[in-house]
């Protein structure tokens, strides 16, 4: 269950695939693709960003694809197996106010 404050006003849930909510890892083999899905939405009327990071056990930091949004408040992203070992993944999401403003703009002129 998300924690929400002050300042998250994006939620990300639901990610699939999982096996006991993470307690078991999925499996795939090098060279094969992890596609992986989140209901990510904030409130509001504010423009949904999200990303899917992923990194190898052995790495230090998280490298990140845009995901697809795929309709219903759904994302969409994925990533190859580059090496054999354990993966940890996660989606991320955030606002985008200029993107909102951006839009906002293109209505108010094509009214």
């Amino acid at each position: 269950m998300p924690i929400l404050n002050a300042q998250t006003r994006c939620v990300v849930r639901d990610v699939y695939p999982t096996i006991e909510h993470g307690r078991y890892g999925i499996k795939r083999v090098v060279g094969e693709y992890v596609d992986v899905w989140a209901d990510v939405f904030a409130d509001g009327h504010d423009v949904v960003r999200a990303a899917l990071q992923f990194k190898h056990s052995s790495e230090k930091s998280w490298s990140e694809v845009q995901a697809e949004e795929i309709g219903g408040d759904r994302w969409h992203g994925r990533f190859q197996v580059q090496k054999q070992g354990f993966y940890s993944y996660r989606f991320i999401g955030w606002t985008d106010y200029a993107l909102y403003w951006q839009e906002g703009l293109r209505k108010k002129a094509d009214a």
